[in-house]
């Protein structure tokens, strides 16, 4: 069927230098693309583990905070359960608490019963903001952590690996 249709005496035309210019100029032009598509992937890559690293050491040190408040408020916990347990321990302050151990009726100093509670007022205070101080760092800790997954860079490899 071949030799019915195409004549015998056909020859392949040769490449014009117009055509081989053409195509070297084309084939440089996509060098020069893929060199400078790789450049700015690598300055991306670059620029990407720089911001992740900046978030990671910011998102440590919120942790180590985290870790150093709800340390403080466990001491805290356990202090205000000390004072509650001694304003209801029988006999504990006794003398205390009727004025025997502390300051005159007239002195005008506070009595030790007196100073405890004030005590113990400021040291349920200081729990009352450690623990909103947790709650406030907790939840900038889950933002950020929800924000790292949100952001984590769209991986060039794929790009970047072709040669």
């Amino acid at each position: 069927m071949c030799e019915k249709h195409v004549p015998s005496g056909l020859v392949a035309p040769k490449e014009s230098d117009e055509v081989k210019g053409e195509y070297v100029r084309q084939s440089k032009y996509l060098e020069q693309s893929v060199a400078a598509i790789r450049k700015k992937v690598d300055r991306d890559e670059a620029a990407n583990r720089a911001e992740s690293l900046r978030i990671m050491q910011h998102n440590m040190r919120l942790i180590q905070e985290i870790s150093a408040l709800r340390s403080e408020v466990q001491k805290l916990k356990a202090r205000r359960q000390e004072v509650r347990l001694e304003k209801h321990r029988p006999g504990g302050d006794s003398k205390a608490a009727s004025g025997g151990g502390g300051g005159t009726a007239g002195s005008g100093a506070p009595s030790a019963a007196a100073l405890k509670a004030a005590r113990a007022r400021e040291l349920l205070t200081q729990v009352n903001e450690a623990e909103a101080e947790e709650q406030k760092l907790t939840e900038a800790a889950k933002m950020l952590e929800q924000a790292l997954i949100l952001a984590k860079p769209v991986s060039a490899a794929g790009v970047a690996g072709t040669t």
